[in-house]
Formats: C-alpha cells, structure tokens, sequence
C-alpha cells in the first residue's frame, strides 16, 4: 500500500499543492495541475492508496483551498475503492510532513 500525506500548512497556494501532488504521485509532464486532473488520476489509480490531508484551519486562506481538495479526494475514494482518504488536524509532530509516499 502507498501512503501519501499532504501537509497543507506546507503549500502557500494550490499550484505549490499540484506541483508535489504531480511528483509525488509521479504524473508525466502532461499532468493537468488542477482538481478535475487529479480526480481522474485517483479514479484510475490501479492499487492501493492511502491519503492523509493534514489541514489548519485556523487560517482561512487555506479553508477554501482544503475543502475542494478534500471534496475532489473524497469523490475519487467512492469511485475508487483502491484509494481511500482521512484528514487529521495541525499539532501532532507526526504529521510535520511534507507530501510524501
């Protein structure tokens, strides 16, 4: 099973977000960068995935950028039973982690 972990304090905007989403789910140079692109990524995705959003919503910045985040992984995790999605709150040193497998 792969285990990716998206830390959003660590992206000040969505396209830092696509660009380690791109390298880490190792996407071709013709990878979207945008939601619709990784909803059809995760939609196809042939094993097991486990997706961790680490998100702080103590800034309201990042809330909107989150929830379609989150809305998109959660649509492709139905779609797709090899993928599946939780989210954790900030303040756990555990989860001081960059996206990664």
């Amino acid at each position: 099973m792969q285990k990716l972990v998206i830390n959003l304090r660590d992206y000040p905007d969505r396209e830092s977000l696509q660009k380690a989403l791109k390298e880490n789910l190792n996407q071709p140079d013709g990878y979207g960068g945008n939601l619709d692109a990784l909803y059809d990524v995760l939609t196809a995705w042939p094993d097991d995935l486990r997706i961790t959003v680490v998100r702080e919503d103590a800034l309201p910045e990042k809330k909107r950028m989150a929830d379609r985040l989150l809305r998109v992984l959660r649509d492709a995790a139905r779609e797709n039973r090899a993928v599946s999605v939780s989210v954790r709150s900030t303040g756990h040193d555990d989860e001081r982690k960059d996206c990664e497998q």
